[in-house]
């Protein structure tokens, strides 16, 4: 059973991909979907997940607290096209940018990489690492930023249990 860290992944990648699979479609070129990315595995590693820090088990009575992870760090690259020798050709501009917390910013857990792939470009990563999911949007929002202009898809990762809190 996975831990809560990768539960909540998992939940906000259906809820964010699929579940708006027609949104997303709707703005994506379909000639260039899932060719142009691949993901595989980089490594491996054993991965205690920041939500443990509040389960106060660690280190003394950890045959009482859940397991740390066993992860697959996986790394998605672009695929080389056959014109990728054509150093003048144009490259297609940036139209999805990704604003979240941990989840998205964190390249163990590779949501940036997974988003490229199904949607088959690229995008801007604006998540930030302990902020949770509203400070980085407010701070995208009140850039004026170019790489801005032209966006046409915004992924905003907001992890359940942002949503189930009480006030």
């Amino acid at each position: 059973m996975p831990s809560t860290d990768r539960l909540i992944l998992s939940i906000v990648f259906r809820l964010r991909v699929e579940g708006n699979q027609k949104a997303i479609s709707k703005h994506m070129n379909r000639n260039n979907s899932l060719g142009n990315y691949i993901t595989q595995v980089k490594s491996k590693i054993t991965y205690r997940g920041d939500l443990l820090n509040y389960i106060p088990v660690f280190p003394n009575l950890t045959k009482f607290g859940p397991n740390a992870d066993n992860l697959e760090l996986m790394v998605t690259t672009a695929v080389e096209s056959s014109n990728s020798d054509d150093l003048l050709s144009e490259t297609d501009p940036i139209e999805q940018v990704l604003i979240g917390t941990s989840y998205s910013a964190n390249d163990n857990w590779n949501f940036s990489g997974a988003l490229k792939q199904y949607t088959g470009q690229d995008l801007i990563n604006f998540s930030e690492e302990g902020k949770g999911p509203f400070l980085p949007m407010r701070n995208w929002l009140q850039r004026k930023g170019e790489d801005q202009l032209g966006l046409k898809v915004v992924f905003w990762e907001i992890p359940v249990r942002y949503l189930i809190q009480s006030k």
